[in-house]
């Protein structure tokens, strides 16, 4: 496949209200659209858009490798071996987690579009229905249960529940209410984004036995403090912001005892070979939860298609469509439901022209 142009443009999207976590406010999401064109025509879109605060890089730092990539390449051919999930090309050494994810993703859309390659020639026998959790960020208490309740009559039986407050005791009390208006009726995730020490991990874990509590994300911010946890937790304990790289993701799949991981690929990049790291913790009995960002429509594109390689029946983390007023793919997919399916006709959506160059 000869790729003939590169380009790229800005995007920047307001959220209907702003997402507090325990670590920063959202008020707006910023990115990169990158376009892919072969010689025949064909075009393919890609989303880099890394996350302050998550992300090991800038959007600007992102940008910038972008700026130089496309003034090194023009005309130059990708080789894609499908048995192995893998690409040749001799000019596509990217080192921008987001610029490879957004790369590679427009590469795989342009090679489905223009029939160079296909759903089948990935391994996929069958198309599967994936399901979501729902997320429920930081606020109080009424606004929280009725968030919840809400969730649950759209179909969502798995809430994402920021938590790491000032007060642990504010999150407990928050919990006992949960349990009490609901009880089993809802499956808890909860999300501390790392902001505990590993003293107050061990104590507040232990004052979460009891609920119904699917596992506790990133208590802590260092991993080898998540490692030691492991065994001394009443509740499971998935790891997230701790991996920072794609060969460290490679490491935990191989070596820890996590059955639990959490995976944001906008952090990651590699969309190839996340493929085939996901498709080993599948063989292993581990659990890969794919995790938004925050992307827009066009990034959680990434996401759908790479839950398809794991373990069908866990819910992943990406249902984030509703925090826009207006998305970047005009498409009839939205990720805001509870469950969905992937297709070949969501890679045909056109871009959002009019809200893309409206800034």
């Amino acid at each position: 496949m000869i790729i003939k142009n590169i380009k790229y443009i800005k995007y920047r999207l307001p959220l209907r209200q702003p997402i507090l976590t325990s670590k920063f406010k959202l008020n707006e999401r910023s990115g990169l659209i990158i376009r892919l064109e072969d010689s025949n025509g064909n075009i393919g879109y890609g989303e880099a858009s890394p996350l302050d605060g998550f992300s090991n890089e800038t959007l600007d730092e992102a940008e910038n490798e972008i700026k130089s990539f496309i003034n090194q390449n023009v005309d130059f051919n990708v080789e894609f071996d499908p048995t192995t999930k893998t690409y040749k090309s001799a000019n596509t050494d990217i080192k921008s987690p987001s610029f490879s994810l957004a790369f590679e993703q427009a590469l795989f859309s342009l090679m489905l579009v223009s029939g160079y390659s296909s759903l089948e020639s990935f391994g996929l026998e069958a198309i599967h229905e994936i399901k979501f959790n729902g997320l429920v960020d930081i606020t109080g208490e009424s606004n929280t249960l009725e968030r919840i309740e809400g969730l649950l009559k759209q179909g969502f039986d798995t809430i994402k529940l920021k938590i790491g407050r000032e007060n642990f005791h504010d999150d407990l009390n928050l919990l006992k209410s949960i349990d009490a208006r609901f009880g089993n009726g809802v499956n808890l995730r909860l999300d501390v984004n790392g902001k505990w020490s590993k003293e107050e991990a061990v104590e507040n874990l232990n004052g979460l036995d009891g609920f119904n509590i699917e596992y506790v994300e990133q208590p802590c911010k260092k991993l080898e403090d998540l490692i030691s946890l492991l065994n001394h937790s009443p509740v499971k304990i998935a790891v997230d912001e701790s991996i920072k790289n794609i060969n460290q993701l490679n490491d935990l799949v191989n070596t820890s005892a996590f059955t639990n991981i959490v995976v944001k690929p906008m952090q990651l990049g590699n969309f190839f070979e996340l493929i085939r790291i996901i498709e080993r913790a599948k063989d292993s009995g581990k659990n890969i939860i794919l995790s938004s960002t925050f992307e827009t429509n066009l990034g959680k594109l990434v996401l759908l298609f790479l839950s398809q390689f794991g373990d069908h029946k866990i819910c992943h983390g990406f249902a984030t469509d509703g925090i826009f007023e207006k998305n970047i793919l005009d498409s009839p997919f939205v990720f805001k439901s509870a469950k969905i399916t992937f297709s070949k006709k969501m890679l045909t959506g056109k871009l959002n022209l009019e809200l893309l160059f409206n800034e």
